[in-house]
């Protein structure tokens, strides 16, 4: 009987403190740096950071990227999202690995996704994820589960695109009554002629209300960028920078303010041609 509360206390304070808001708290949120700090937008964005948002932003990488990302969420309360991942180009499309922990010792999750995005047509891209989840429970063990993400985006011009997806389609039970969340995002990305990046995304997760979130980059040189954000979905205001470190290089930094748990400090470091 006392190992049935400790595990009621400890999974309702791992899932209320990360999920604060619209239960934004498994290892489904892990997201770059550089979405973080632009209020978590991801529907329209493109490049290698689309291993953790809409998969259908790969479709357009034309050479091998890799990314390494970590966010103490909270800081202070020992919660940790971590994961890293790698694309490559081919004939047949775009496929990717990504891998992804959340939680502290008593409590995390795990996950392996594995990717594959194409261009239908020039303005047009596909893209399926499958997600393997495995959550480990301190004296109760682990269980294993298989979702997805699907995705797709529309390159309306060279500033514009505009892109959906939908991750854990398919409801998954992870503990009892405890389920991933099935959440679907619409947005869009608008490059301004002038050093501004504009991403914009309306989500809605199944059990939750409708969230927007938003962000703008600007880049006053080549080799900066600075940005900030803001989220209804978590209630969250966020803000950032990249350092184009060489032609392949790139490392951002991302800090989210939440009014009452605080700041969420992450980094993502990028390997990738420009």
């Amino acid at each position: 009987m006392k190992y049935q509360i400790r595990f009621q206390l400890l999974f309702l304070l791992i899932l209320g403190m990360a999920s604060f808001g619209n239960a934004q708290g498994t290892v489904s949120y892990l997201q770059s740096a550089e979405s973080r700090a632009m209020g978590s937008s991801q529907a329209g964005a493109y490049g290698i950071s689309s291993l953790f948002g809409n998969p259908a932003g790969l479709a357009k990488l034309e050479s091998f990227g890799a990314i390494a990302t970590a966010e103490t969420r909270f800081a202070g309360s020992g919660i940790l999202f971590g994961g890293a991942g790698a694309a490559i180009p081919s004939e047949l499309g775009v496929f990717g690995v990504k891998v992804g922990y959340f939680g502290i010792p008593a409590y995390n999750e795990q996950a392996i996704g594995i990717s594959y995005s194409r261009l239908l047509f020039e303005s047009f891209s596909l893209s399926v994820q499958a997600n393997l989840f495995n959550t480990s429970i301190e004296e109760y063990g682990s269980q294993f589960n298989i979702s997805g993400t699907l995705g797709f985006q529309t390159y309306l011009n060279k500033s514009i695109t505009v892109g959906m997806y939908v991750q854990n389609p398919i409801q998954i039970e992870v503990a009892p009554d405890q389920f991933l969340p099935t959440i679907f995002s619409l947005g869009g990305q608008y490059k301004f002629p002038e050093k501004l990046t504009l991403r914009l995304a309306v989500e809605k997760d199944l059990e939750a209300a409708i969230g927007v979130q938003a962000g703008i980059a600007y880049t006053p040189v080549e080799q900066l960028s600075l940005r900030v954000g803001i989220s209804s979905v978590a209630n969250e205001l966020s803000f950032g920078a990249g350092f184009r470190i060489s032609e392949y290089i790139r490392i951002d930094a991302s800090a989210v303010y939440h009014q009452r748990l605080g700041l969420s400090p992450g980094f993502s470091f990028v390997y990738n041609k420009k």
